[in-house]
């Protein structure tokens, strides 16, 4: 095993800096500390979400933690489009954003998070309580 070290002399200091503390050093700075803050707080709200939904039945968490899905089978295609009327209008009512998709008597509902800075957001508490009033 190779057990020698290279180190690198600044012109003018003292003191020798490491290859691998330099690009350590450099990943992080790069990285920077709210990076890290902030996937901490998204890993956190996609926990929260997934600790919510296991009281939603039929409702699923996309892979991005940013939207809420729920495929609902209707008994006629016109139940379906008044169901997402009612889905549509409902959300107006609540200034969260939705997307309704109908296919016969099939509804596919995905629930975001109101945007922030033209972004979509996680998946927050007022997505969660809309989802289990439409059940």
């Amino acid at each position: 095993m190779d057990t020698t070290q290279t180190t690198l002399d600044l012109p003018g200091g003292d003191n020798p800096l490491k290859p691998e503390r330099v690009q350590k050093g450099a990943a992080l700075a790069a990285a920077g500390a709210p990076l890290r803050q902030e996937s901490v707080q998204e890993r956190l709200r996609r926990e929260h979400a997934q600790e919510h939904l296991k009281a939603l039945p039929g409702w699923q968490l996309t892979a991005d933690s940013r939207a809420l899905n729920r495929a609902k089978e209707l008994p006629t295609p016109e139940v379906a489009s008044l169901y997402s009327a009612f889905v549509t209008g409902f959300a107006g009512a609540l200034s969260l954003p939705v997307a309704v998709s109908v296919s016969g008597g099939q509804v596919v509902v995905t629930l975001h998070a109101r945007r922030n800075r033209g972004r979509l957001g996680a998946v927050t508490d007022a997505v969660l309580d809309f989802a289990r009033r439409l059940g």
